[in-house]
């Protein structure tokens, strides 16, 4: 059978309710063996159960605690310890050359290491006329803690810490670069506890190189609740800043658009902004954050999204980061995703200057 999905094991209630389901109906409904003068006429009916460990009390877990069950809990890769074979020895030094960052070439050059050194880095793996060393390496690098769950079915992995890396240049730096999109994402902050009380704001950029670039990413200490015109103050301060911005995005769930329909009312009654044609995305935010941030881990781990070095206490709060349920705050990982996510899809309508051809002497 298998019995587990993932909205089965997001939180407690859920997990509880698929264990009782299982231990109160499941488990009784199944055809019981009929033995008639010590001989069995009729097999039962057999239990094999396959899935994912995706939590340490999730179904799976428990089951494999159960001694009435057989259990074979097999790894995709052979080796006990992998976190140490793979930051020691010669894939220590692939590890470095793959996040030196300011080689362009960096995943070619570590690619062409493993191919000098492939007799030396090869290792077992559960099917290795299916399964690629390289491959594997590479999906372990990119995000350690799920390679862990989901190929070594490894659940002490999970409430580990999602991010590895967090690739900086100097705040000069990232600005030398050609810029082809530019967006504003804002997140309010609107309680007084301690889980929620940072309005986070990143400028963010698509590069002409096809990184992104976090050019300026905030934890503002900014309750918008009660400080409201504050809140959407600072990011006009950041509109004006950085001309480039096109498209400014705002989370509906807090303020059900009020803070939309401010902001653009200050755009508007303002002499330079409101020539700049700036769209506000204002929707309700229904995804679940754990599964919104997890898609940017890959290249996040890989650093093909960029912070500038001073915004230290955002990328302080993105390496701590571990799921929802085991961090303080997942601002500025939620509003990292949203900006990583939705760049690539805004449009930005260009100007056209036209040219009088007799001007250029044709």
């Amino acid at each position: 059978m298998d019995y587990q999905s993932e909205p089965d094991v997001r939180t407690d209630e859920a997990r509880e309710k698929k264990w009782k389901r299982f231990s109160d109906d499941v488990k009784y409904a199944v055809q019981k063996a009929v033995v008639r003068n010590g001989k069995t006429v009729k097999k039962g009916t057999t239990l094999i159960a396959l899935g994912t460990l995706q939590h340490k009390e999730c179904f799976y877990s428990r089951l494999m605690k159960q001694p009435t069950w057989k259990f074979k809990n097999e790894k995709g890769v052979l080796i006990d310890d992998i976190d140490t074979y793979f930051n020691t020895g010669l894939w220590e030094q692939f590890k470095n050359i793959l996040f030196d960052f300011k080689n362009e070439t960096h995943l070619e050059d570590a690619k062409e290491f493993y191919y000098s050194h492939e007799a030396d880095m090869k290792f077992p793996m559960l099917w290795n006329e299916f399964w690629d060393c390289l491959d594997m390496a590479m999906s372990y690098y990119e995000n350690p803690a799920s390679f862990k769950q989901e190929v070594q079915g490894d659940v002490d992995s999970i409430g580990e810490k999602w991010f590895k890396i967090v690739a900086t240049q100097s705040r000069q730096e990232i600005e030398t670069h050609s810029f082809i999109k530019t967006m504003l994402c804002m997140d309010p902050a609107s309680t007084d506890n301690g889980k929620s009380d940072y309005s986070a704001y990143l400028v963010g950029s698509e590069g002409e190189n096809n990184l992104k670039y976090a050019r300026r990413a905030e934890l503002a200490r900014i309750n918008a609740r009660t400080d409201f015109d504050k809140y959407i103050d600072h990011a006009i301060d950041l509109l004006k800043e950085y001309p480039d911005i096109t498209h400014v995005y705002i989370e509906k769930n807090t303020f059900n658009g009020a803070d939309a329909n401010l902001l653009e009312n200050k755009i508007n009654a303002d002499d330079v902004l409101r020539v700049r044609n700036i769209e506000i995305i204002n929707e309700m935010q229904r995804k679940n954050k754990d599964d919104k941030i997890s898609t940017i881990i890959p290249y996040m781990n890989k650093g093909q999204i960029i912070f500038a070095e001073e915004d230290r206490d955002f990328i302080k709060q993105i390496m701590e980061f571990a799921g929802q349920k085991f961090s303080l705050h997942d601002d500025a990982p939620d509003i990292t995703a949203e900006f990583a996510n939705r760049i690539e899809n805004i449009e930005v309508i260009r100007n056209v200057q036209l040219f009088d051809r007799r001007k250029l002497g044709i």
